[in-house]
């Protein structure tokens, strides 16, 4: 049992378990309602079963591999091995004298915004959630940005960093008098700066010191409807345990940022008047240069893409069925930050072709694939967590020309702004639009995109407003 235990914390913090990962690959974890980790420490490194997409790469391509036979679980004696140098007292010193000076000094002269939530490292950015909170921490790179991020990172584990100039990150972890001496800090911080922005209700336990304290801006993002998300995958215990967070610190802020004016509308509807402070309406939405509406097809065919993760509302499945019975008339195009996830759910016999096409791609090269995109899948059912969203990809959909596939159009704001779309059934019967009425489509889907962009432009003046009295907002 001492084993045990002790191979469950080095593993936790070693930042080499993803607890989602988990979850995903593994269904039959999902379904049992087991602690992953513990899972993992028990039984499933036993299994063969990878802990994180990182460590996977790691043991199918070096020597590390995952011995069901061995008596010491190969992640444990890998983190033990490659823990870096030795923190050394001259080490300790030159952090803490790089610490004072070249943060703690200039951020006494000029008060920043302190951010509860993950930096964005470069190893994240493939990750949604992490792509918003770098689009926040890309409106204020003129002053101070100091991170709280309790999600542990491999090879990033020491108490603070500074990973860019203007920002330090804070680690709250360990225990004794180091998680004091951190703890210190935090406090230092946010009472020096005055504004806390949450970058998610996630990133909340509802207990923090802040939350009393009438001197201090509180901002949270409520960019996702974090309680339904949970209940929508089965995780009934972190639904009720979010949804007693989201009731402990809403009510409490004094500015709600959110995505769409259907997710305004279901939390004045959800907290009945109790939400005093002002709501800003920011959607996911980075600007795109605009597209001509004409395509080039592909042996013929038009190009289908998808861009996105694998979250239950994605849907998956009902993606891939419909690649299967219709392969013979598009070209697909899938890009996830989790390819073997898509890969897994094909027949054996489809996983070596080039149609679909299943790749992980940078933003960037993202935007280059939906140039000569025709169409692309948006598969949200029709419930809360889809009704009141902003997905970053529908957004990019409608800014680069291609036409959204929807199993229901009701997401976000998009219906009532005009969105044109098809839906699966069309595609399925190939009862697809003409190509001139398709590049009409796209035309009046572009006005949409302008509109949304505009609505971006209002919510990052009245944020800076808030965050940085007497910024303005470039047209």
């Amino acid at each position: 049992m001492l084993e045990f235990i002790r191979d469950f914390f080095i593993i936790r913090n070693s930042g080499y378990f993803d607890a989602r990962y988990y979850l995903i690959k593994y269904p039959d974890i999902r379904r049992s309602d087991v602690a992953p980790l513990m899972h993992y420490v028990r039984h499933g490194w036993r299994e063969g079963r990878y802990p994180s997409a990182e460590w996977e790469s790691i043991a199918t391509t070096s020597d590390h591999v995952l011995d069901k036979n061995s008596a010491r679980n190969p992640l444990v004696e890998y983190i033990k091995q490659n823990r870096g140098e030795k923190v050394t007292f001259r080490r300790v010193v030159q952090q803490t004298l790089r610490f004072y000076f070249h943060f703690l000094l200039p951020f006494w002269r000029q008060r920043g915004i302190v951010f509860y939530g993950g930096y964005p490292y470069p190893e994240r950015e493939k990750d949604g959630y992490y792509q918003r909170i770098r689009a926040i921490d890309s409106l204020f790179t003129d002053r101070w940005r100091i991170y709280i991020d309790s999600v542990p990172l491999a090879g990033r584990d020491y108490w603070h960093d500074i990973p860019e100039p203007r920002v330090l990150v804070l680690r709250p972890r360990g225990r004794g008098l180091r998680r004091l001496s951190i703890e210190f800090w935090i406090r230092t911080c946010v009472r020096r700066a005055g504004k806390v922005y949450l970058q998610s209700v996630l990133s909340s336990t509802g207990r923090e010191f802040f939350w009393g304290n009438p001197r201090i801006t509180k901002i949270i993002d409520v960019h996702g409807a974090v309680p339904e998300e949970f209940k929508y995958q089965g995780e009934d215990a972190n639904s009720m345990h979010f949804e007693r967070v989201e009731r402990a610190i809403i009510p409490r802020a004094n500015t709600l940022v959110v995505v769409s004016e259907a997710m305004r509308a279901h939390l004045a509807n959800k907290f009945m008047g109790q939400i005093p402070g002002k709501f800003i309406i920011l959607p996911n939405i980075q600007e795109i240069p605009i597209e001509p509406w004409e395509k080039s097809f592909e042996n013929h065919k038009p190009i289908v893409i998808y861009a996105g993760g694998v979250q239950v509302w994605q849907q998956i499945p009902k993606i891939i069925d419909a690649i299967m019975r219709t392969s013979h008339l598009y070209h697909f195009k899938l890009y996830s930050p989790y390819p073997q996830e898509i890969l897994a759910l094909l027949p054996e016999d489809r996983r070596d072709g080039n149609n679909p096409e299943i790749e992980s791609k940078t933003r960037a090269e993202i935007i280059e694939g939906y140039h000569n995109a025709h169409y692309g899948f948006i598969l949200r059912d029709d419930r809360v967590v889809n009704r009141v969203a902003c997905p970053t990809k529908l957004v990019e959909y409608l800014a680069a020309g291609v036409i959204p596939i929807v199993d229901s159009p009701d997401i976000g704001d998009f219906k009532t702004s005009g969105m044109q779309y098809v839906t699966l059934e069309n595609l399925l019967n190939y009862q697809l639009p003409p190509e001139p009425v398709r590049q009409h489509m796209a035309e009046q889907n572009y006005s949409v995109y302008s509109q949304i962009l505009y609505q971006y432009k209002v919510g990052v003046r009245q944020l800076k407003q808030i965050l940085t009295p007497g910024a303005e907002v470039s047209e």
